[in-house]
C-alpha cells in the first residue's frame, strides 16, 4: 500500500485557491519524489472557502475545510480540483493509497480555519 502525506492549503479572507497556486506548485516540485520512507506528498488546497463565503465565520469554514479533507482521503485522485472531486468519490483504497501524515496550514483568516478544523 502507498503512504501519502496530505498537506491542506487554506487561504485568507477574500481569498481564493488561486492564491496559493504558487506555494502548491512549490511543495509538489520540492518533494516530487516519495521521502526514504515511501511516502508521497499530495497537496490540496482547500477550495470550500472561497470569496464571501469565508464571512460566514471560522466554524463554519472550518467545517467545510474539515468536510473536503474527509472527501480527499476518499478518492482515488488527489490532485483534481475540488468540483471534480466531489464526482471521484471511489476511495483511495481502490488505488492502494492511504494517508499516514497530515499537515494543514493557512494564512490570515485561512490559519484560524486550519487550527478549527483541526479541532
Amino acid at each position: 500500500m502507498d503512504k501519502v502525506h496530505l498537506l491542506v492549503l487554506v487561504h485568507g479572507m477574500w481569498g481564493n485557491p488561486m492564491h496559493l497556486a504558487e506555494l502548491a506548485r512549490a511543495a509538489r516540485e520540492a518533494h516530487a519524489d516519495p521521502s526514504l520512507d515511501g511516502t508521497s506528498l499530495q497537496v490540496l488546497v482547500a477550495e470550500t472557502v472561497r470569496g464571501d463565503s469565508t464571512f460566514d465565520g471560522i466554524d463554519w469554514g472550518g467545517e467545510r475545510v474539515a468536510a473536503e479533507v474527509f472527501l480527499c482521503i476518499s478518492i482515488v485522485n488527489m490532485n483534481l480540483p475540488a468540483i471534480q472531486v466531489m464526482e471521484t468519490v471511489n476511495g483511495l483504497k481502490a488505488e492502494g493509497k492511504r494517508v499516514v501524515r497530515f499537515s494543514i496550514t493557512g494564512y490570515s483568516l485561512g490559519g484560524l480555519i486550519s487550527r478549527y478544523c483541526i479541532g
